[in-house]
């Protein structure tokens, strides 16, 4: 007799795992035919984005895929193996913003882009407030967490 597994996981998580998976094979595949090679928005920015949306959409969709062989085989811990999924999962969502906006500035002066300082300094002090933000929240969050059950 064949046991069937009901998909009774947040559907939320799958659906993000997907449209990251979807936007990143876009800005991989389709977007380079419509950009030029030689420019710089389509030969780095879009390569880019691409590994971003990748990895973070490849990492959420196979943990969602081991949630479902937890369910099967240890449910009673399929709820802290969510909150790893939505922790993970936000977090190299907000590295996915931080990181760059710290190292714009380096990044534009090794291209060779001039901005002027003052409108430049704007990013990396954005970007280390926000990684001061995700530190604290990230910081509690961990605290109130499900634990795994043995």
């Amino acid at each position: 007799m064949k046991t069937r597994i009901k998909l009774s996981v947040p559907h939320s998580f799958w659906f993000i795992a997907i449209l990251f998976l979807f936007v990143g094979a876009c800005f991989a595949f389709a977007v380079p035919l419509i950009v030029e090679k030689d420019e710089f928005l389509g030969g780095v920015v879009f390569t880019a984005l691409a590994a971003v949306c990748l990895s973070i959409g490849g990492v959420v969709f196979l943990m969602m895929l081991y949630s479902l062989w937890l369910k099967w085989k240890n449910p009673e811990n399929l709820e802290a193996w969510l909150w790893w999924v939505n922790f993970i999962g936000g977090l190299m969502g907000a590295l996915s913003f931080i990181v760059p906006s710290i190292l714009i500035v380096p990044i534009f002066s090794y291209v060779g882009i001039e901005v002027d300082k003052i409108n430049a300094m704007i990013f990396p002090i954005i970007g280390i407030a926000a990684a001061l933000m995700t530190f604290f929240i990230g910081r509690s969050q961990y605290r109130g967490r499900p634990l795994w059950k043995n």
